[in-house]
């Protein structure tokens, strides 16, 4: 099984703990899958379960192994455990003015 990575901007829905502090944000996932479609569908189902509103894919690609040499931190983290363990994400919120 190959991991894909996806970049998609999304907001949260009504119920998610973080739209009281976050008015959007840019979600990254690495999502084990056998091809990009099985994967991006995989990727926005998770996100629906997670109450994000998908707006916008930026990126969905398979990564290739200069991609994934070149990993570091958590990107290098949320990728390996993509691998063993399923979808895994990393968000970046827009806050919300007070």
């Amino acid at each position: 099984m190959q991991v894909f990575y996806f970049i998609f901007e999304v907001e949260p829905q009504v119920g998610n703990p973080k739209s009281a502090h976050a008015s959007r944000a840019v979600a990254h996932l690495w999502v084990p899958a056998t091809n990009l479609d099985s994967a991006r569908e995989s990727a926005k189902g998770y996100l629906a379960d997670e109450l994000w509103q998908l707006n916008e894919e930026k990126a969905g690609k398979a990564l290739s192994k200069q991609e994934v040499d070149e990993l570091k931190g958590d990107e290098l983290i949320k990728y390996q455990a993509a691998q063993t363990e399923g979808i895994q994400e990393i968000l970046y919120y827009w806050h919300r003015s007070e």
